[in-house]
């Protein structure tokens, strides 16, 4: 990606994306930016309300939170980002080493934010 910035100006992706993935050398959540650089990050949030979130992660995440404690803290990011509170508009996914993406049902989601 970023060498296509390189070419007289040339910048053809328009958009942010935050992409997560495990592979041998463990789990990696990587940022790609309009410029093309990409960077790599442990918890990090873009678009609208990312300047709260990240804060926040910066205050309150670290490696060694547990998938409850880590989906509570998304859930919590999510609702202080947001400008208008909405229920059940939240899709969580998760990605585990050593087990395959998957999306959490509305029931456990529902368990871990009792």
């Amino acid at each position: 990606m970023q060498y296509s910035t390189l070419i007289a100006g040339l910048r053809p992706f328009g958009v942010s994306l935050l992409v997560g993935g495990v592979d041998k050398s463990g789990i990696h959540l990587i940022e790609a930016d309009p410029s093309g650089m990409l960077f790599e990050w442990k918890a990090y949030s873009i678009g609208r309300g990312a300047v709260i979130v990240n804060k926040i992660f910066e205050q309150k995440w670290n490696e060694n939170l547990d998938l409850v404690d880590t989906v509570k803290l998304a859930y919590d990011v999510i609702n202080k980002a947001e400008k208008e509170k909405k229920e059940n508009i939240i899709d969580i996914a998760v990605i585990e080493r050593g087990k395959r993406f998957r999306k959490l049902s509305e029931d456990e989601i529902k368990k871990i934010l009792k």
